[in-house]
């Protein structure tokens, strides 16, 4: 059974969990995982992956008698050679999950330094959002994709943000979750409608089998009033901002006065689509590729357009670098 997410264009980074069934032929379940990702996932050729070499390399490793604990593992490791962070197997006793994209990065950011020395228990809550005034400058931390983001939330974001002489969104540590609120909040800087990115899907066993590139298109906001701000905007970005906060990143990047600042984005460019496996195992990898509308990757991650650092000796001491030359900047 092979099942994806609900729309094509928007990937979310929800964790699945399903009860495992024992007793299933390990070749058999090897055989349709490979055969799953050898199908659907859609960056072999840009992580230079030579799937038919990996079926040996772990194929030959595969025992009749060998425990789940043993199958799994070794499935794990041979996801691991894809280098993504949306590719997990799910057992009911592990997951298994790739976190190169931002492991070997520095820590730059720390919420309880934002917390302590900047909000002050002043900052105020509208939905997901945490929004706090530094001056005629507008800050807003939003640390998940995946909490319900209302058009009332957004309203009373914007309107927070109405006599503020300019704006910074800060996304870093933000992991994903739904690429539809990403869309959401970046079509609120825009009264254009605008072609921010491209997508295309893996759909068959030929590695040339995409679908045509569709565009992904922010929506001007129909009542300017209720929304667009019409002077600079700032995002924070790290490498902890995955799948739909990297899509936002790249939206945000294509509109006229939004500045980058901090590291590069982690990427994470793949919608996940999944498979159940015979013995009751979730598969999921990225089956989609999305490029920016001229065609640059944004798998490996955004690079900012200023970069800057935030060392941890300076978190240690109470300061958050990256945001303390944001404000300064936009000063």
């Amino acid at each position: 059974m092979v099942f994806i997410a609900t729309a094509f264009l928007f990937c979310s980074c929800e964790q699945i969990f399903v009860e495992d069934t024992e007793g299933s032929d390990p070749n058999v379940v090897f055989d349709e995982a490979w055969d799953f990702a050898h199908d659907y996932y859609s960056y072999f050729e840009l992580k230079d992956v030579d799937w038919e070499d990996l079926k040996d390399k772990y194929g030959r490793q595969i025992r009749p008698d060998m425990s789940d604990q043993t199958l799994f593992d070794l499935l794990a490791e041979m996801f691991l050679e894809l280098k993504d962070g949306h590719v997990n197997l799910v057992a009911d006793f592990n997951r298994s999950r790739y976190i190169g994209w931002y492991f070997e990065a520095p820590e730059n950011f720390d919420y309880s330094v934002l917390e302590r020395s900047y909000f002050e228990g002043e900052q105020e809550f509208i939905g997901p959002f945490e929004f706090h005034a530094f001056g005629d400058i507008g800050y807003c931390y939003l640390g998940s994709f995946g909490r319900d983001m209302t058009e009332g939330h957004l309203d009373a974001l914007m309107n927070q943000f109405e006599d503020k002489k300019a704006v910074i969104i800060d996304v870093r540590n933000n992991g994903g979750g739904s690429g539809m609120q990403a869309l959401k909040l970046a079509g609120r800087f825009t009264t254009e409608n605008r072609t921010v990115a491209r997508r295309r899907a893996k759909n068959g066993p030929a590695a040339k089998d995409f679908t045509e590139w569709q565009n992904v298109n922010l929506k001007a906001v129909e009542n300017p009033s209720k929304g667009f701000l019409n002077k600079p905007v700032v995002v924070l970005t790290n490498r902890r901002c995955y799948s739909a906060t990297n899509s936002f990143v790249q939206y945000m990047r294509e509109l006229p006065d939004v500045t980058l600042i901090g590291d590069r984005t982690g990427g994470g460019a793949g919608t996940p689509k999944y498979t159940e496996l015979p013995n009751g195992w979730i598969l999921r990898v990225s089956a989609t590729q999305t490029q920016s509308p001229i065609g640059a990757e944004l798998e490996a991650g955004i690079p900012p357009d200023v970069a800057r650092e935030a060392p941890e000796s300076s978190l240690a001491s109470g300061r958050d670098e990256i945001l303390d030359f944001a404000l300064d900047y936009l000063n």
